[in-house]
């Protein structure tokens, strides 16, 4: 690889130049991790273009493959069932819910086959052509919603709930649905899983958002027949992936949730949906604890 990428750039060749998966040279000398290739780049090796199918820098696909915590760092707000509020590392979110808190899509193997056959060409290049998904995709990769929205228990039978901690206008991005792009094909016991999230129609992309390791505070909304957000799809990190943005005016204290039909698997919704208790605002108290824990 080294030598190719020597010989390309002593005759002028264009490392910025996309194929026809939208990736540059830059953004595989990332994917393959070699350090002699790498080096072959010289100074342009720290170059950070932007794919204009995946909407990734190389940097972004990096991080995307990596497996690991939210970077740069964050805090979690959780009001526990012992009625105390904690500002969770994620360190204390994996001990405390068992998953690593993931705001990104993180990307398998299969996923990366299936993008350089060019599954995202039409799809990712249609997302990126509508302002409103560039849009989302910005307020997504500059979000701060853990500032934004806390984590409360609501009871043994619920569980968790997520809660706006300031006001949403309609059509502003509250949080995004992270965890592990995986073939649907492949994926177990769809019918009782809570954390398998369909992003776009499956003759579109046949992979689905698996949130049962990485969980980001999208997976911990609630479902309701009325919700008070949408999800939308977008193409972010070189990742299809779901953001849900507030279809209504939200005040703060509000449970956030959704409709589940049409997300989850139709047989986990008919078979939970009907028993699911009505949802109700955080009280004033546990707003304001969650809303000064640091």
């Amino acid at each position: 690889h080294a030598k190719v990428v020597k010989d390309m750039i002593a005759r002028g060749g264009d490392i910025l130049k996309e194929d026809r998966m939208g990736l540059t040279a830059l953004h595989f000398n990332a994917l393959i991790q070699h350090d002699a290739t790498a080096a072959a780049f010289g100074d342009r090796v720290s170059e950070q273009p932007m794919s204009s199918t995946h909407n990734a820098t190389p940097q972004e696909m990096v991080e995307a493959t990596a497996y690991c915590v939210q970077s740069p760092p964050v805090k979690v707000k959780v009001a526990k069932e012992d009625g105390k509020v904690e500002a969770m590392d994620s360190l204390t979110f994996l001990k405390h819910f068992g998953v690593w808190y993931q705001r990104s899509v993180q990307l398998t193997d299969e996923y990366l086959r299936c993008m350089f056959s060019s599954v995202l060409d039409e799809e990712g290049a249609e997302l990126m052509a509508d302002p409103r998904k560039n849009e989302l995709t910005k307020l997504f990769k500059a979000s701060k919603e853990e500032e934004a929205l806390g984590l409360a228990f609501i009871s043994k039978e619920v569980g968790y709930g997520v809660f706006a901690l300031k006001p949403f206008k309609q059509g502003d991005y509250v949080c995004s649905y992270g965890g592990v792009l995986e073939n649907s094909s492949i994926l177990k016991d769809q019918a009782r899983s809570a954390w398998i999230f369909t992003i776009m129609a499956l003759d579109k992309l046949p992979f689905k958002t698996d949130a049962t390791l990485y969980r980001s505070f999208g997976a911990f909304l609630n479902h309701s027949d009325q919700g008070n957000l949408t999800p939308e799809h977008i193409v972010a990190k070189g990742a299809p992936m779901a953001v849900f943005v507030a279809n209504k005016d939200i005040a703060v204290g509000e449970q956030l949730c959704y409709d589940y039909n049409g997300r989850l698997h139709t047989l986990f919704c008919q078979n939970n949906i009907p028993s699911f208790v009505a949802l109700q605002p955080l009280a004033p108290a546990t707003v304001q604890a969650l809303t000064a824990a640091c």
